[in-house]
């Protein structure tokens, strides 16, 4: 018998080495698809049970024979029907917030693939097994989900408007705003790690339309989060890209602040009603719900000046659990003739935060350069 009729047997009765092309040479299926074939993932990234049945609730070992690749980790399904559910709904099954710590958050550090649980029908890992029972304590605390959209009426849609043209003037004009191409506000804090104390300098940016970038600098080490409409990468010793789950996460830290909001209001996506009125430190103002992108924040403002008083929105917060969020604003600056917020005194869950203090010594727009927003290439 031949070697080639010996291969074609072997091909016949093994539907799994068909499958992985020995027949033509295909790599393994991978997500999202890629020109060239790029090196296998690590075995640290590799989810060696079956993660459709285990969202059936059944441990499966998983068959090499049947990989899928999906966003810098490797899947082993038990059967090729496994890996084609797993292929037509992705989604559904892979591992949430791009593979980070869930119980951290999805800019945080990875989980292990060997520490994982299913939560409303989600997978998610952990970087330890105290996270983990940290998470299953109270797993609503920190689940990261999308804002709903705002609940309108024409009254309270034709009462967002004004109240939206209002903020605008205070922060002088449609025009001095539209003109803002950049964003950037550094602030330093003094933080233990372990045993050490660091100086921890973070710097926002946001460079309009749709690229935002955060550096976070602990003495000597550095790290750095970009997103582009093209990219999002984490880069510190090596670059890696993030999720698009990640990736939301990172914008989501900025649209939160008044200036961003008002100089994305013509995104097609937004919203601003008119929530009501409200009182703050013995203060009159009305609330002002902005949405876009998934994400809302509610800002109160005077409603004869149109000044922003406090922004109100879910986010991570004290121990990283997520929570209601007040920023109570004190302090608003002029910059090349924008008035816009900057210092805030901030509560998590109703009790003050004083660690979570919005305190930027640097206040700065139309300084960004495109360098920055440029893909960095990994360290040799």
């Amino acid at each position: 018998m031949t070697a080639r009729l010996l291969l074609a047997l072997a091909l016949l009765t093994s539907p799994a080495l068909a499958q992985h092309g020995l027949t033509n040479h295909e790599p393994v299926p991978t997500i999202p698809p890629i020109a060239q074939r790029l090196p296998a993932p690590p075995e640290t990234r590799t989810f060696k049970l079956d993660v459709v049945e285990l969202h059936q609730g059944r441990e499966v070992p998983g068959n090499p024979d049947f990989a899928v690749d999906c966003w810098g980790y490797r899947y082993l399904f038990s059967s090729k029907q496994n890996a084609d559910t797993f292929l037509a709904d992705y989604q559904k099954y892979e591992v949430q917030l791009g593979g980070a710590c869930a119980k951290m958050g999805p800019l945080s550090g990875r989980g292990a693939t060997t520490i994982h649980t299913i939560h409303d029908g989600r997978l998610f890992t952990f970087a330890s097994p105290s996270c983990k029972e940290n998470f299953l304590k109270d797993p609503e605390s920190r689940t990261d989900r999308p804002d709903p959209k705002p609940t309108t009426t024409p009254e309270s849609l034709a009462r967002g408007q004004e109240l939206l043209k209002l903020m605008l003037t205070a922060m002088g004009g449609p025009a001095k705003v539209d003109a803002m191409s950049s964003l950037r506000m550094e602030a330093t804090t003094r933080e233990k790690q372990g045993s050490k104390d660091y100086n921890h300098r973070r710097t926002w940016i946001a460079s309009f339309p749709d690229k935002f970038r955060r550096d976070d600098d602990w003495d000597e080490y550095k790290y750095a989060m970009i997103v582009t409409p093209d990219f999002g990468v984490m880069a510190y010793s090596q670059v890696e890209d993030m999720h698009p789950q990640q990736r939301l996460a990172l914008s989501r830290g900025l649209y939160h602040l008044p200036a961003v909001i008002a100089r994305l209001r013509t995104r097609d996506d937004f919203i601003a009603v008119a929530a009501g009125p409200f009182t703050i430190n013995q203060a009159k103002a009305e609330k002002l719900t902005l949405w876009f992108d998934s994400t809302a924040t509610t800002l109160a403002l005077d409603p004869t000046t149109g000044k922003v008083l406090a922004a109100f929105f879910r986010d991570r917060g004290k121990g990283g659990a997520i929570g209601a969020i007040e920023m109570r604003y004190i302090d608003w600056r002029d910059i090349n003739g924008l008035t816009l917020p900057a210092s805030a005194e901030v509560w998590f869950n109703n009790e003050r935060w004083e660690a979570g203090d919005l305190k930027p010594d640097t206040l700065a727009v139309n300084d960004a350069s495109n360098v920055l927003f440029a893909k960095p290439t990994p360290k040799e």
